[in-house]
């Protein structure tokens, strides 16, 4: 199996909004997917007929990407980088666009979370980093050389904090099982 890289590109890229400029930064980390997490975004996946006649189809309801990676991993197989291998992403441009998604895939990744009262605090202890780490994560964005403007980048800073604090309400709102029309 092999992932590539994904270059997230926005609609005008010498004005993004500050949503894709959020994207810009944080979209598509593939790299870092393959070498610390051991998993490829389907975005950007090789693999061939054999292997995936061997690991089977992806899974519905979670984190296909993370979840057919890691049973590939099981079964033995390898997972390479190439970084040569460039697909471009089109940034999200709106909160809702990007509210969506990670309501999705923080809905997925609850469905691949351990079961009972420790893989429940597993799960809350780690809606509380993602939320904690929107401030050193500030810097990231502030230091980006490839933001044009110092208000896109702030702008991109309002973003991540809000982002982090609708992940933190969506992961509590799935571990105690409460109503998405309580956290809107």
């Amino acid at each position: 199996m092999v992932g590539g890289a994904v270059r997230v590109v926005a609609a005008d890229a010498a004005a993004p909004s500050a949503v894709e400029a959020y994207e810009l930064v944080f979209a598509f980390r593939n790299d870092l997917y393959v070498h610390r997490k051991g998993f490829t975004v389907t975005a950007n996946m090789f693999v061939s007929r054999r292997v995936f006649a061997a690991v089977g189809p992806f899974a519905n309801g979670v984190s296909e990407d993370v979840e057919w990676c890691h049973r590939a991993r099981a079964l033995g197989f390898r997972l390479g980088y190439a970084p040569a291998c460039i697909v471009a992403h089109p940034a999200r441009r709106s909160w809702d666009e990007l509210a969506r998604k990670w309501r999705r895939t923080t809905r997925e990744a609850h469905a691949l979370a351990p079961a009972g009262l420790l893989g429940a605090l597993r799960w809350l202890a780690r809606a509380w980093l993602v939320l904690l780490s929107a401030l050193p994560q500030a810097w990231r964005i502030l230091r980006a050389a490839d933001l044009p403007a110092r208000r896109t980048r702030l702008g991109a800073v309002l973003v991540l904090l809000r982002i982090r604090g609708l992940r933190f309400a969506e992961a509590h709102r799935l571990a105690f099982g409460l109503s998405q029309e309580i956290v809107r």
